[in-house]
């Protein structure tokens, strides 16, 4: 039997299919099946590496709902329009903050803790946080303030 299905193809492997079925035979020695003239025998195992395959194949389509949607390899990185627009929405960020902000801003965006902030700079990390959100949301709205008036 072969797989003509591309789909299948990616999916099954004819080797463990091939496996499961002697495993199956093998089972079956002890009844009258193992012993049935060999275009029996023929007939058997065609018929089940058709349903294993069908099985299988059922089974991949409930997990991915559709073997046509399988996704190509995409790039953990953002594209690299998407580093420009993020690289130029900080810049528009950071342009808007105190230099006390500004420095709070970098220290968090470096992956450093609120305490290990506090530590450096002096204060309270929830304090720091809270006073560096408060800023950010502040520059995104005098940023979409100026969005709005360009659109208009």
């Amino acid at each position: 039997m072969r797989l003509f299905d591309r789909r299948a193809r990616r999916i099954v492997d004819t080797a463990d299919i091939l496996q499961s079925l002697l495993k199956d035979f093998l089972e079956r020695k002890g009844t009258d099946e193992a012993a049935a003239p060999a275009e029996r025998l023929q007939a058997y195992l065609a018929a089940a590496a058709q349903y294993k395959v069908a099985s299988k194949v059922r089974k991949q389509r409930r997990q991915t709902a559709d073997l046509d949607d399988v996704a190509e390899p995409v790039s953990p990185e953002p594209s690299s329009g998407q580093q420009v627009e993020d690289r130029d929405f900080i810049e528009a960020i950071r342009s808007r903050l105190s230099d006390a902000n500004c420095r709070l801003f970098d220290l968090s965006r470096q992956g450093m803790t609120w305490p290990r902030i506090a530590t450096e700079i002096g204060g309270h990390p929830d304090t720091l946080r809270i006073q560096l959100r408060r800023s950010i949301a502040a520059a995104l709205g005098e940023i979409r303030g100026g969005e709005s008036m360009h659109a208009s």
